[in-house]
């Protein structure tokens, strides 16, 4: 049977949505379903229109269900042009755009083009109102926090109730900053020895070296008493850089030294280097520690020298402390603060497996989330400072590179493992870490802070720190020529640093 078809509207004649029926349509006679359709025109901008296809042939007639439809607002969508930034620094870039609003109220964002999670991945920029008009906006928005040297790409967004667009991925790279060299403005520390305003005080480190003879000089730190233990000085610096290199003027007694960490923006301390210090056995001698690690990614002007004041007999001064790094201009002065900042969201452990690990062999780094469900937050992401001399294999999650900076995201309440192959040589590498939570609140993720080769990792249990038993171990694998002595204290050292 010949069966014909028309669209009719299923608004009441009287309302503005009304049309009349479509023309007849003649679909023939096939028993299989045939798609039918018609384009209506002279329709009212931003209107609910309703309606229904019909169908009759000689055996009757049957209506389909009535569907609705919405017509675009007056207007059309907006036309968004991504512009070159300008105003480039190390560390900032102003990210331009242009954009029609073609009579619609609009909003505008900046989106980065980096993958998710990436180093260079700086996220979107607030949302900004730009309200309707019918000629080209100019957009901008100053991004900050950059880091020197690297490649950024963005492309401004708009949109409003008739559609939106992108405007083309454009990049721009940040300039190299300057290699600068500097000394500590001031200092303190956990001892000192001043019988006299300043003499061999903290502050005695700050400044270019003014001891100029080995021996036992007022002008260089001292602490109060020959064998304190393990003791820490804190130095701080005018300008923030991105640091590479820590040199420690050692003019008495010189050897002591077994850490340095660095403070970054956040308040959180990192270790750059734990080991024996190149000066020990030395004698009557000035000598230089000439410390050279990764570089940060993070902007420090805080440095932090642990000595271990029974190594070497007598007093160990320390007259000068020299801080190397990319300047990181535009950052703020970072206020020292004993107490690292953590994420409000959470908190990551690390835990490396196996216990003994030799060279050349495989191991596994898991970081744990606390509460678990901290890595189902979008927008997550752990960095992990990988030690020089080991080779990444794999994760289990996604991972981008940036010289030693592994950046990890995964969305889900599993942990993230990872695994490395130990490098050649024994020692002890350091390891270090941050997380950033979907708000950018940054904590420092904690657990063992170093790889053993050759050795045994202490922090069993990943709790990120070293429990009373584990520190007996050490002791006694010590004793049991199991471990170097340097190697036992920095464990009894961690213990005792809570």
């Amino acid at each position: 049977m010949t069966t014909l078809v028309d669209f009719a509207s299923a608004d009441p004649s009287s309302s503005s949505s009304y049309f009349s029926p479509t023309p007849l349509q003649n679909i023939g006679t096939s028993t299989s379903p045939v798609d039918v359709t018609y384009t209506l025109t002279g329709l009212r901008p931003g209107t609910n229109y309703s309606y229904a296809v019909r169908a009759s042939n000689s055996g009757g007639s049957q209506n389909g269900a009535v569907v609705t439809f919405t017509t675009l607002s007056a207007g059309s969508p907006p036309d968004a042009t991504t512009l070159q930034a300008t105003d480039i620094t190390i560390s900032s870039a102003t990210l331009r755009g242009s954009v029609n609003p073609n009579g619609l109220d609009t909003e505008i964002d900046f989106v980065s083009g980096a993958q998710a999670g990436a180093i260079n991945d700086w996220g979107i920029s607030p949302l900004q109102n730009i309200e309707s008009g019918n000629s080209p906006v100019a957009v901008s928005y100053t991004l900050t926090g950059l880091m020197s040297g690297t490649t950024y790409s963005y492309a401004v967004r708009a949109t409003n109730n008739a559609g939106s667009q992108n405007g083309a991925v454009v990049s721009f790279t940040t300039p190299n900053a300057g290699i600068i060299s500097q000394w500590a403005s001031d200092a303190t520390a956990s001892s000192e020895y001043h019988p006299s305003p300043d003499s061999w005080s903290a502050v005695q480190a700050a400044g270019v070296p003014d001891t100029f003879t080995y021996g036992d000089e007022a002008t260089a730190w001292a602490t109060l008493n020959e064998h304190e233990g393990i003791q820490w000085i804190e130095l701080n610096y005018n300008s923030p850089v991105y640091a590479t290199n820590v040199n420690v003027r050692e003019t008495y007694n010189p050897g002591a030294l077994i850490k340095i960490d660095l403070m970054d923006d956040n308040g959180i301390y990192h270790t750059v280097w734990t080991g024996n210090d190149t000066n020990t056995g030395i004698p009557d001698n000035i000598g230089w520690s000439n410390i050279s690690f990764a570089q940060t990614y993070y902007p420090t002007n805080t440095v932090k020298l642990y000595i271990d004041t029974s190594l070497v007999p007598g007093w160990n001064e320390i007259d000068a402390v020299e801080l190397v790094g990319e300047e990181a201009g535009g950052q703020t002065a970072i206020t020292p603060t004993p107490t690292p900042a953590v994420s409000s969201q959470g908190d990551v452990a690390r835990r490396i497996e196996p216990s003994i690990i030799h060279p050349g062999d495989r191991l596994n780094i898991t970081l744990m989330p606390s509460p678990l469900s901290l890595f189902e937050s979008p927008g997550y992401m752990v960095i992990e400072t990988i030690p020089n001399g080991f080779t990444f294999v794999s994760s289990s999650a996604g991972e981008s590179q940036q010289g030693n900076l592994y950046s990890f995201t995964q969305i889900g309440s599993e942990p993230i493992i990872y695994t490395l192959i130990a490098p050649s040589a024994n020692g002890s590498y350091p390891i270090s870490g941050t997380f950033k939570d979907e708000l950018m609140n940054t904590g420092t993720v904690s657990g063992t802070s170093s790889v053993r080769v050759g050795g045994i990792n202490y922090d069993a249990n990943g709790n990120g720190r070293i429990d009373r038993d584990e520190a007996v171990q050490a002791v006694m694998d010590y004793f049991g020529e199991l471990l170097t002595r340097q190697e036992a204290i920095s464990v009894v050292m961690e213990y005792f640093a809570g």
